[in-house]
């Protein structure tokens, strides 16, 4: 037994740093955005959410930002025919 705690002390811990702590994964993001939008809102719709450091609060902006009909259909739809 001694031996083991010896060998125990021998192993220091290690602290493994991630980089979205506390952050969403795309998929969590779109599928938020989408249920509060009540619209379709998948991951081609926006290549930002590609970023992989996307905060909680991203979804409040996107939310706020496609709940206007116009800009919606400009992200998922593009830019109308002939602009």
């Amino acid at each position: 037994m001694n031996q083991y705690e010896r060998l125990v002390a021998l192993i220091e811990p290690r602290q493994i740093s991630v980089a979205n702590l506390g952050g969403l994964k795309a998929s969590e993001v779109v599928q938020q955005v989408a249920t509060r939008l009540g619209k379709k809102f998948t991951l081609h719709s926006h290549l930002i959410i590609r970023i992989t450091s996307i905060l909680p609060a991203w979804v409040d902006f996107l939310v706020g930002k496609l709940s206007d009909a116009a800009t919606h259909d400009l992200v998922l739809k593009g830019p109308p025919a002939g602009a």
